[in-house]
């Protein structure tokens, strides 16, 4: 089983942030030992760069910002907390279904 690097993007743009991220997960599994993993949360347009230099994603919903302040932001950032928990147990078990050793995650 090959070790991965998950790298995690907060939005599914073709702008400057994504496109350095698939320019990493590019020379990750060009240069090193790991291979990577991109989880990005809604299809976009990043999934064309991504299918281009052939590297491997899921695309998982969560929510990039959880900001708990006082009043309606407490709620909202409690149900956003409480969603992003319910991602990561979907996003574990789709790793673990695919047997994939998660070594290292970067979020971009």
């Amino acid at each position: 089983m090959k070790d991965f690097i998950l790298l995690v993007s907060a939005n599914s743009d073709r702008y400057g942030a994504e496109r350095s991220l698939v320019s990493l997960a590019k020379y990750i599994n060009r240069y090193s030992k790991y291979s990577s993993l991109v989880v990005i949360p809604t299809a976009g347009p990043i999934i064309s760069l991504l299918k281009s230099a052939n590297v491997d994603f899921i695309c998982q919903s969560f929510q990039g910002n959880v900001n708990q302040g006082r009043g309606v932001k407490l709620l909202r950032g409690f149900s956003k907390y409480l969603l992003n928990f319910i991602s990561a147990r979907r996003l574990k078990r789709q790793l673990t279904r695919r047997k994939i050793n998660v070594s290292l995650v970067h979020t971009n």
